[in-house]
């Protein structure tokens, strides 16, 4: 029960983080997207070439940077804020990303196909740190088992969140990117 109240808050907060990059970039212009869409210049050279080993590398380094996140999120789960803030920048971040699409739909369309492995298993990674630390907060001197059930149950779960986001990374470029964003280019 706690790790779905866990869960939901963390989708609850991740969601108000891209409504809130969205509309803080509406609101900022667009000195915002002239300098998201330069931050993201260096990776469109990759979208935009048949090179297999450049491809490979882009999805290495999409899965190093979802990994990098899902890690964060359980290290900073003993300060039960952690993996919210974490959560809440990222969410900020595909909210202004989304905000430099001229169609906001056209932009979840590009999401969409590694978006739904991707969001779940960092939302997972948050809520497995979260509950990790509330778990030593609330057990650590009186039951110090339970926090070691509890790290293992963590341990025996990353697995599981590095191949989702070997898989989402791999279908962000060679789905999400090669395939869909022609298509939703026009």
């Amino acid at each position: 029960m706690v790790k779905l109240i866990i869960w939901l808050i963390i989708s609850a907060l991740f969601l108000a983080s891209v409504v809130a990059g969205f509309y803080a970039s509406q609101q900022l212009g667009p000195i915002v997207r002239e300098i998201l869409k330069e931050q993201f210049s260096p990776l469109t050279e990759y979208y935009n070439t048949s090179d297999m080993r450049s491809l490979l590398l882009l999805s290495l380094a999409i899965f190093a940077n979802n990994m990098r996140v899902a890690l964060l999120n359980i290290v900073f789960g003993v300060s039960l804020i952690g993996p919210a803030g974490v959560m809440s920048v990222n969410g900020f971040v595909v909210g202004l990303v989304l905000s430099t699409q001229e169609d906001v739909m056209r932009g979840v369309l590009l999401i969409l196909p590694h978006g739904v492995l991707e969001i779940p298993a960092l939302i997972y990674s948050a809520v497995l740190g979260t509950h990790l630390g509330i778990t030593i907060l609330t057990n650590s001197r009186r039951n110090p088992a339970k926090v070691r059930e509890t790290f293992k149950d963590v341990i025996r779960k990353i697995p599981i969140i590095i191949l989702i986001l070997i898989l989402a990374a791999l279908i962000e470029v060679f789905v999400s990117l090669l395939l869909v964003a022609p298509l939703v280019r026009g």
